[in-house]
């Protein structure tokens, strides 16, 4: 359910760059942007957002790191 919310939360809010790829697991989603960079949002466990926390977060959040990448 929270992934759910969270997708809708994520697609509200217009995006930095357009989004070229989608990955959703169980309690997170990524997104790929044209620009290279990527974005996840849900539940933060294990580090699952990329963002140094394991804290949950309802609104997409650029992943550490992650640049100049290609799905």
């Amino acid at each position: 359910m929270f992934v759910a919310l969270s997708i809708l939360s994520a697609l509200l809010s217009p995006p930095p760059s357009p989004i070229t790829a989608l990955r959703s697991g169980n309690d997170s989603s990524c997104a790929l942007h044209a620009n290279g960079r990527v974005s996840c949002w849900g539940e933060g466990q294990y580090g699952a957002l990329g963002h140094g926390s394991e804290r949950p977060s309802p609104r997409p959040v650029w992943v550490n790191g992650a640049k100049d990448i290609t799905a």
